[in-house]
């Protein structure tokens, strides 16, 4: 029961009782009142009678005295009046009926109004000649005091819908009100929105909670913010470049293994660049090692410049005076463009045309694919063959390795994928994501086509599908689909699904009509639905994600993040998204259970996720140590090819 309910019922009770008491007094009173009237009208008349009965009652005209019993009687509301002589015999009777049938039986119980009886001596001087007995009729009585119970109750029952609603509005705006307020604040800190209450109760306690609350959310809020900052920091320490705040070598490495392996489902091919700037030695000495240090760091915030529209740009210093650059998702027809535009923009910067520059920046880029075992130094010997071509050009120069693959045009890979598309040609694959007791939470959808050589992972082909703007087309279709599947005999209407949605559909203002009409005819199979973005699309894409998590959420929606951990963006977006969970990056995953510094990291995030009341998740968990490993340092839930392969059909 509501404390609302619970207030209103006891005041309404009391102001019940204190009215009913207050009627019941009234109406007794007035009987009270009644009563006393009717005696007084049954002795006046017996007084007066006794007085005008003299004469006759002494000549013992025994009709003149009828004929004045009869006018009394007639004349008011008498139940009966009779003559006594001085013997006590009746000699005169009037009389009538005693019942009052118009009224209901339970109020002249209640009322019970006796007929009382007044008596006056008949006398001549000092003889006395008779008696007259009056007894008052209570049917007037009866009546009068049932008019005044009417009155009355139907006058107290106006009065107290007026106080039940003066009562209502004061406990709403007084009490309930600022408990609401309270109770919404309390909810959302429980999920680390941290906001002051800005109301102002106007009872004294009520404004001492408010006050007692406010330095609470602000203790903790500081608290949070620190734990969140000291991460980042260590997060920093641990996987960036001291000096740049680039990838290292080490984290760099091991990021674009994981994307460019086919064990990572929908992995994608890429550009990779090595720029390496020479003679830095000669810069020191002639400037000072602070001015080399600053031409480094300038060159990293360009770098940065030039890669941050490529949504899961890999960016590291490798070496003294080494970058690397890895560009997932271009397509291999334009990769050359991409190259020309970077370098460009890095070279043509202040400091690097001055004339000792000259032939000091070079560039080497080379065009990957993803493979079964990605060999990591084999794809850098090719890019540094590369930079070695640059550097034999003399002056500021990049070079590109030609691939000697035998892919598509971009003319056939535009056909082959607008006919995919169009003819339904897309295969939908499922990988199981577990509970930590092996209980199955959702499905991964992973989308598929099939060519003339065997099936193509979405790595292959998604890139040349961001180019031709076919993603929205691409995610409409594979969404049509899981629905339809979903309507279907082979869905057993209780498997959740986890789709990753493109920025691209996002954007696109067709898509999410479509999508928000979609979901709200199909409100059932939509709250079987996360939808899943990449951490890295937050850098640029925050406020379009939280309109559209806002206007999707309202139809059952679900949302999660995908490559926690690695998309560079501060963990206090945390506190502004309602999501249901975060996917830690297989790059903290694989070998857990040998490298204290991801155990850590997995802590660390286990503990931000769940103070939100986000699951968190591990993506790409290959071995039962791992596992074990992930489990024990709070891990709510994984998927990897340990736990379950993706499958054509839902396992």
């Amino acid at each position: 029961m509501s404390l609302r309910n619970v207030l209103f019922s006891f005041l309404a009770g009391v102001m019940l009782a204190l009215l009913a008491l207050t009627l019941f007094s009234a109406v007794q009173n007035y009987r009270s009142y009644l009563q006393a009237q009717l005696q007084a009208h049954a002795q006046d008349a017996a007084t007066s009678l006794g007085i005008v009965l003299t004469n006759s009652a002494a000549s013992q005209d025994e009709v003149t005295m009828q004929q004045m019993i009869d006018a009394v009687f007639d004349r008011g509301y008498y139940q009966r009046i009779e003559y006594l002589d001085v013997n006590g015999e009746s000699k005169i009777v009037k009389q009538t009926g005693g019942g009052v049938d118009d009224l209901p039986d339970w109020f002249v119980r209640f009322a019970d109004l006796p007929a009382p009886i007044a008596e006056a001596h008949v006398t001549n001087g000092w003889m006395q000649l008779g008696m007259v007995r009056v007894q008052s009729h209570p049917a007037e009585a009866y009546h009068d005091l049932w008019d005044y119970l009417q009155k009355v109750f139907f006058q107290f029952l106006a009065a107290l819908m007026v106080v039940f609603l003066i009562m209502r509005w004061v406990l709403n705006r007084v009490v309930i009100s600022p408990l609401q307020v309270l109770e919404q604040h309390s909810s959302a800190w429980a999920e680390r929105r941290f906001s002051t209450i800005d109301i102002k109760p106007s009872t004294r306690e009520l404004s001492s909670l408010v006050g007692a609350m406010n330095r609470m959310v602000k203790r903790l809020e500081s608290i949070f913010s620190e734990q969140l900052g000291l991460i980042e920091h260590l997060r920093r320490q641990v996987s960036e470049d001291g000096l740049t705040g680039l990838l290292n070598r080490s984290a760099f490495d091991q990021r674009i293994r994981l994307m460019l392996s086919l064990s990572e489902e929908g992995a994608r091919s890429g550009g990779l660049m090595l720029l390496q700037v020479r003679g830095l030695e000669d810069h020191n000495v002639r400037y000072g090692r602070e001015a080399g240090d600053d031409m480094l760091k300038r060159i990293a915030l360009r770098l940065q410049e030039g890669v941050q529209a490529y949504d899961g740009a890999l960016l590291a210093r490798r070496s003294g005076t080494d970058y690397a650059v890895f560009i997932p998702g271009l397509a291999e027809n334009d990769f050359a463009s991409h190259v020309e535009k970077l370098f460009n923009h890095v070279s043509r910067m202040e400091s690097v045309t001055a004339p000792e520059w000259r032939d000091r920046l070079h560039l080497g880029a080379v065009y990957l694919y993803p493979q079964t075992t990605f060999d990591l130094g084999a794809a850098f010997s090719e890019a540094d063959v590369a930079l070695r071509e640059a550097q034999q050009k003399g002056l500021n120069a990049c070079h590109i390795s030609r691939s000697q693959s035998n892919s598509r045009s971009a003319n056939e890979w535009r056909h082959f994928l607008e006919g995919a598309i169009a003819r339904d040609e897309l295969l939908l694959y499922y990988q199981p994501v577990y509970l930590a007791k092996k209980v199955v939470l959702h499905h991964e959808v992973y989308v598929r086509l099939q060519d003339e050589h065997g099936v193509l992972a979405a790595g292959e082909f998604l890139p040349m599908a961001e180019q031709f703007d076919l993603l929205p087309a691409l995610d409409r279709q594979v969404l049509h689909n899981l629905l339809r599947r979903m309507s279907s005999r082979d869905d057993d209407g209780a498997a959740a699904y986890c789709v990753n949605i493109s920025i691209a559909s996002l954007q696109d203002e067709g898509f999410c009509s479509w999508l928000k009409e979609t979901f709200q005819s199909r409100a059932k199979e939509a709250a079987r639905i996360v939808l899943e973005v990449p951490e890295y699309a937050l850098r640029q894409h925050m406020d379009l994600l939280l309109s559209r998590m806002h206007g999707l959420r309202s139809q059952g929606v679900r949302f999660s993040i995908d490559h926690f951990g690695v998309g560079g963006v501060p963990f206090a977006y945390l506190k502004t998204m309602s999501l249901e969970y975060v996917k830690v990056h297989r790059s903290f995953v694989q070998n857990v259970q040998d490298r204290r510094e991801s155990q850590f990291f997995v802590i660390s995030m286990a503990q931000i996720a769940h103070g939100q009341d986000i699951m968190l998740l591990a993506d790409g968990v290959e071995t039962e140590a791992e596992w074990q490993q992930l489990q024990s340092l709070g891990v709510d839930g994984g998927m990897g090819y340990f736990l379950g392969r993706p499958q054509a059909q839902p396992s």
